[in-house]
């Protein structure tokens, strides 16, 4: 996959869309791809425990032969993380406070998992 402008745009879009913290396309390795992150924040920090959270859960799912997994989610005191498959080789990671509904942030983190299958 490829970092286009409209990806960019649409993570920048989803971030501001969604109220979330941070919006991040990553490779499964940690590499940042595209990120939009608040001053202060590293983006690379982000993506590597992004990176590490989904490719245990993916461990987790070989080991119990039940493939890996499509998305994943990480609910602490003020926020909720979601990861989810981006593609092979990509992640989408989206952390939002938690008064935005999940089911709002995951449809348009899903929205936007389909352009990125698209590039």
């Amino acid at each position: 996959m490829r970092e286009g402008a409209g990806v960019v745009e649409a993570v920048c879009e989803m971030r501001q869309r969604t109220g979330a913290v941070v919006a991040a396309i990553l490779a499964r390795d940690g590499t940042v791809l595209s990120a939009d992150v608040p001053p202060g924040v590293s983006a690379e920090t982000f993506a590597i425990l992004c990176a590490t959270i989904f490719g245990a859960a993916g461990t987790l799912g070989s080991e119990l032969r039940r493939g890996r997994p499509q998305r994943g989610f990480v609910d602490g005191p003020e926020t909720t993380t979601a990861l989810l498959a981006a593609g092979p080789e990509a992640i989408l990671a989206l952390t939002s406070d938690r008064s935005v509904p999940r089911a709002e942030a995951r449809a348009h983190a899903e929205g936007l998992t389909r352009l990125l299958r698209a590039t």
